[in-house]
């Protein structure tokens, strides 16, 4: 990342004199199978007596985050015990424009709140919710050397454990489930309005379950792809994974798992992003202009809430305008002629460019935001699409690729129910065009 930093540098020198420039990287760098720890969490060389007899990994990929569920079905061949197991977070999180980047914690230390970069994390044994509390992940063991597991997960001190007590009775075998959503790792290197954006990439160390007794004796994972297009989804080790029309999976048994194992996922390939153009090495898109007309729209407190402010994000969104939930209302975006769309990008929710920064995601909760849309493509194509209940642009590709439009109709079939009001609304919505070949597009001053 420094190398990458420093070209830009450079670039940022053959610019214009006041052009602005930042970086940042953000998002989870990787999470693992549970680690069983002693009492001072220390990693185990490998537990005496638990072992994972399967592991089922499910992951879900969106435009910026996956989604994770994941079952363990754990053997205990000693007697009863309590089994204190880690499950590791490691973050990406850093701006390189921080004078002073903020201290970790000391090894070992609880850290009060949430972990960085993984959201929603819920475990539970055999179907009861289990507490945990974080800590910051230690780089070595009280000898001051790391152990086996330590040193293959590459643990740092910006890494935290979600730390649970886990009971499990002599003789026996207990069910573990463990969910969360997890943000792709990804940087961003912008000069004035040219963006350079890295591989997006979810990581997976299936070697932090080395430490259990004997092998994993069964385990499949499935990585789904269901808002990103699997044909560009790169995932590793390849050898490993069969597609399935648009799910990866590798099934193994008796796995000792290695650093060979580890799982890494770039569900969005590296590109930039220049004047409404992205521009990937093998393919490139604009952001197509369309008029926005919609079947009804919210006036209130003598603002207008158009299918227009759709183009653009602000100075607000569109609101339908019937009572209710607005199921069965839509918008219609008409292109001048038709072009070649394969998706669109969609910011969720209430916008007014007015509001304060501090109420804005209360006014996002108090409305409802959709959570399903039925798309309709001129008269060639229809189908149902799944919208993240998040405050950030997500791009949802066409099922079957790219099809020529004229126009694209989107109707409310779901939605997020706000807190105060059942106004539905979406801030923006962008129509993804696909270009036939590479453009001229210069650098932004």
């Amino acid at each position: 990342m420094k190398t990458g930093f420093c070209l830009l540098l450079t670039l940022c020198l053959w610019t214009a004199a006041h052009a602005n420039m930042s970086a940042m990287a953000s998002g989870n760098a990787g999470t693992g199978t549970l680690i069983a720890s002693d009492s001072k969490l220390h990693a185990l060389d490998e537990h005496p007596a638990a072992s994972l007899q399967t592991e089922d990994l499910h992951v879900r990929l969106y435009d910026s985050y996956a989604t994770v569920d994941l079952t363990y079905r754990m053997r205990n061949d000693g007697r009863a015990v309590k089994v204190i197991a880690g499950f590791p977070s490691l973050t990406a999180r850093t701006h390189y424009d921080e004078e002073k980047p903020s201290p970790s914690p000391p090894a070992g230390s609880k850290i009060k709140g949430t972990p960085k970069d993984l959201e929603d994390y819920t475990i539970s044994l055999n179907g009861k919710t289990v507490a945990w509390q974080l800590y910051a992940m230690g780089e070595a063991s009280k000898s001051g050397v790391k152990t086996k597991v330590e040193e293959m997960a590459g643990l740092t001190r910006d890494s935290q454990w979600l730390v649970s007590e886990l009971p499990l009775p002599a003789d026996s075998e207990s069910t573990i489930h463990i969910t969360y959503r997890c943000p792709y790792e990804i940087s961003r290197y912008y000069i004035s309005d040219d963006g350079n954006i890295s591989d997006a990439i979810f990581a997976y160390k299936l070697s932090t379950g080395r430490n259990w007794h004997g092998p994993i004796h069964k385990g499949r994972v499935q990585i789904e792809c269901v808002s990103v297009n699997a044909a560009h989804v790169r995932v590793s080790p390849g050898k490993r994974f069969k597609l399935s029309g648009k799910t990866y999976v590798w099934e193994f048994t008796d796995l000792k798992p290695g650093t060979e194992d580890d799982i890494r996922v770039v569900a969005d390939p590296a590109h930039e992003q220049r004047r409404g153009y992205t521009l990937y090495p093998d393919r490139w898109y604009y952001d197509a202009a369309y008029t926005a007309s919609a079947s009804s729209e919210l006036t209130e407190n003598g603002k207008h809430f158009a299918a227009s402010n759709l183009a653009q994000h602000g100075p607000l969104c569109w609101a339908e305008g019937v009572e209710g939930d607005g199921i069965g209302e839509s918008v219609t975006l008409a292109l001048k002629k038709p072009v070649r769309i394969d998706g669109i990008t969609i910011v969720n929710g209430f916008y007014d460019a007015d509001g304060k920064d501090e109420t804005r995601d209360k006014l996002y909760k108090a409305n409802n935001r959709v959570s399903r849309l039925v798309v309709q493509v001129d008269e060639q194509r229809s189908f149902e699409v799944e919208v993240p209940d998040k405050r950030e642009e997500v791009f949802i590709p066409f099922p079957g690729g790219e099809i020529l439009a004229h126009k694209v109709k989107l109707t409310i079939a779901g939605v997020y129910r706000g807190k105060s009001y059942r106004d539905t609304c979406i801030a923006s919505i962008g129509l993804r065009q696909v270009l036939a070949k590479k453009p001229e597009v210069g650098h932004a001053r």
